[in-house]
């Protein structure tokens, strides 16, 4: 699951960077993807996407947490396990 959070996030960074470029790209002095000035804005857009995804992120995680618990606890044979 986090690989298409990333997959996505990929994607989504290869456009802004590609918009970011056709709009402001001449004005800011960088000739292409491949200038070095362009880490900047990248560290940007992926800090903003990975914020806007925490809670999906957490979602995943808990999900993945909760299933655990359940496969523990039929393993164990003990019902009431995580009570005592």
């Amino acid at each position: 699951m986090f690989g298409v959070v990333v997959v996505i996030g990929s994607a989504l960074l290869n456009r802004c960077i590609n918009f970011g470029l056709a709009r402001w790209g001449e004005n800011w002095g960088i000739r292409g993807m491949t200038d070095v000035a362009i880490l900047p804005l990248a560290i940007i857009g992926l800090s903003v996407y990975f914020f806007l995804m925490t809670p999906v992120t957490n979602t995943i995680t808990r999900t993945m947490e909760f299933e655990a618990d359940m496969c523990g606890l039929n393993a164990a044979g003990q019902p009431d396990g995580e009570a005592t």
